[in-house]
């Protein structure tokens, strides 16, 4: 293959190969999958042409620059090289890659790239203890950092547990909960002590047929057998005058008054 023209864009690919402990021996042929022409020069590249890197004697390893894929000054744009690893020990792979504009920089490592039917080349996100990969675990599961130091909270390294931050503030309330069921009957209380008298309540009116209260304030005697009394309406206090005979007040007797019932009598004046 010729030479990549001076104003072609281009990413440094390169691998090193090993059979066991001592370096593999063979070549690497990268083969063009289309014609590409540049629109910076007169470079035409025909389909299918190659270039062949052959590994170094004593380290195995390859370093060639190759077009990139996406040059917008380069036609067709995105085309694939076919990579062919023709080793002596057997274990070549052949796959395709897309050496682009982003890879200028760091160039393109044969090892990162996933060849089909082959497990994914390791990198630092799956490897174990290493920067930028997995964390490492020691017999009691907690993580250690470099230096092997179990990685506990409050601080890398086993440090002290921090002080504890300040309580959070109180939530809201939540809603009602429903009515529970409802409780046994409790046992009586003792009886409260006796309340204070009430007040005496207003005079009612006299009852119909009823003696004057008035009247009655010279009662002397309630006589219940029978009787006969003499009856005066003037004369000595020794003579009494009914003041209720038989239901009815009595009448203005001047002789005798026989008593049958309950009388009520008033000494006379």
């Amino acid at each position: 293959m010729s030479a990549i023209s001076p104003s072609w864009s281009t990413v440094n690919v390169r691998a090193t190969y090993r059979d066991g402990i001592v370096p593999d021996v063979g070549s690497v042929v990268f083969t063009f999958t289309d014609r590409i022409v540049s629109a910076t020069d007169d470079v035409i590249f025909a389909s299918g042409a190659s270039f062949e890197a052959k590994l170094g004697a004593t380290t195995g390893a390859i370093s060639v620059d190759l077009p990139c894929v996406d040059d917008p000054d380069i036609s067709p744009n995105n085309w694939s090289i076919k990579v062919e690893e023709k080793l002596k020990s057997g274990r070549g792979a052949t796959y395709y890659i897309k050496p682009a504009l982003a890879m200028v920089a760091s160039g393109l490592n044969l090892r990162t790239v996933l060849v089909p039917g082959s497990l994914p080349s390791p990198d630092a996100t799956t490897r174990i203890g290493v920067p930028g990969g997995l964390a490492r675990l020691n017999a009691d599961g907690n993580v250690v950092d470099a230096a092997g130091n179990a990685v506990l909270g409050g601080g890398g390294g086993g440090g002290a547990t921090g002080p504890m931050g300040p309580t959070g503030p109180v939530g809201p309330a939540g809603p009602t909960g429903a009515q529970g069921p409802q409780g046994i009957q409790g046992v009586a209380g003792p009886t409260g002590p006796t309340g204070p008298a009430g007040p005496v309540g207003p005079k009612g009116d006299p009852g119909t047929g009823g003696v004057d209260a008035t009247a009655l304030r010279n009662i002397e005697a309630v006589i219940r057998y029978t009787t006969t009394v003499p009856l005066r309406t003037t004369g000595t206090s020794d003579l009494l005058r009914p003041v209720r005979w038989r239901g009815q007040v009595a009448p203005p007797f001047t002789t005798g008054y026989a008593i049958t019932d309950l009388d009520v009598w008033d000494r006379l004046p």
